[in-house]
């Protein structure tokens, strides 16, 4: 059986059309020129389907620009992907990357992030290119007067989206992302203390969605409303650990607060979402939800928060190094009684020793550095 799930908007409607036993997916998504004749077809699998760019719609911003909201979705249930930016996951003109997740939850992500343009992008388009276990999709972004939506203010319930502080008095963020709000330092193995103060306010308004669904009680008749957050990796070079992906908010003083560990150094995006009661992409309208994005700069762990036996007291000698490779990486120790030759570090900034916790030579006196994070083997050669 096919319906139409109709979404509220201030110039028009949106439909989303739900196919027996598939996620809702937009229908702009069919106007995208999609390489199957049967855009909506794929099947949902535990692993090995495809992922789509799913176009929210746009909006206009104070400052004349225009926003164009994106999601997508996995037809994974048990399968996060990870797709760098480049061939298989790339927006044009003017891409490949336009801030778009490198990292793919499982099922329908909603408005996950934005690409403003300017305010006379008229009738111009951008295509998003996922490439996913085989299958290629593309969803194209346009400014169809049909697909405006109004984010911040459902114009039925007069509902708003959650408001996300990363700091008591920090500022209120809410709604859709635009770009990555605030920046943290992290160690490679050493949890970061990841800490938001979220809140919502009611309805205005007692309406129930298009699903049906009553409104929940209290709703539109004042009282602080709740609010679910649930964190996640956006874009990074490794995976993520989470204490608790969808920490508690505390009504007293609506703190809610977990940690993430990192395995690899480089640059990360985390996302944290905020839901009101109207749940995952408002019900099926473009409101309302928020949506953070904090980028994280994770160095590698220290000699000194290595362990016992390395860092500043380390042996050392002025033996020359017979050893290259074609970067330009530090010394690692050879643990030997006698410590004759060093092998570069992988990390080229590290101020002590890093990584390479496997070592072995063959019979030509190359040596092999196994490195656990990276799972990655190294040759050193001689010069």
């Amino acid at each position: 059986m096919t319906g139409v799930h109709v979404g509220r908007t201030a110039a028009g409607i949106g439909a989303i059309l739900c196919l027996a036993g598939a996620w809702p997916l937009a229908v702009q998504q069919g106007q995208a020129g999609l390489p199957s004749p049967l855009p909506l077809s794929n099947a949902i699998r535990e692993k090995g389907s495809s992922v789509t760019g799913a176009y929210e719609g746009w909006y206009k911003n104070k400052d004349g620009s225009i926003s164009l909201l994106v999601g997508y979705f996995n037809r994974n249930k048990k399968q996060d992907l990870d797709i760098p930016i480049g061939p298989n996951n790339r927006i044009e003109p003017g891409g490949p990357d336009q801030g778009q997740p490198t990292h793919f939850l499982p099922l329908r992500q909603w408005g996950v992030f934005t690409i403003k343009v300017p305010g006379d992008f008229g009738a111009k388009k951008l295509t998003w290119t996922l490439v996913a276990n085989g299958q290629t999709n593309v969803v194209t972004l346009h400014l169809k007067p049909e697909w405006v939506i109004e984010p911040f203010e459902d114009v039925a319930s007069k509902n708003t989206p959650p408001v996300i502080k990363l700091q008591p008095d920090g500022t209120a963020l809410s709604g859709p992302p635009a770009g990555v709000a605030a920046s943290l330092n992290a160690t490679v193995g050493s949890p970061l203390a990841l800490i938001t103060w979220a809140t919502d306010e009611p309805p205005k308004l007692a309406v129930a969605n298009a699903l049906l669904v009553a409104p929940a009680a209290g709703r539109g008749r004042g009282g602080a409303a709740p609010v679910a957050l649930g964190w996640s990796l956006f874009r990074g070079p490794g995976p993520v650990a989470f204490d608790n992906a969808r920490p508690r908010v505390d009504p007293t003083d609506n703190k809610a607060e977990t940690k993430a560990t990192f395995s690899v150094p480089g640059e990360y995006v985390l996302r944290v979402q905020a839901n009101d009661s109207s749940g995952d992409g408002g019900g099926g309208f473009q409101c309302c939800w928020t949506n953070v994005l904090v980028g994280v700069n994770v160095k590698a762990a220290t000699a000194a928060a290595a362990g016992p036996g390395r860092g500043a007291n380390e042996p050392t000698n002025a033996a020359p190094n017979p050893y290259t490779t074609v970067e330009k990486w530090a010394r690692l120790r050879i643990a030997d009684a006698k410590v004759t030759a060093f092998i570069p570090d992988p990390v080229e900034t590290a101020t002590g020793t890093s990584a390479a916790e496997g070592v072995a030579a063959d019979a030509k006196g190359n040596i092999y550095g196994a490195e656990v994070g990276p799972r990655a083997l190294k040759q050193y050669v001689r010069r």
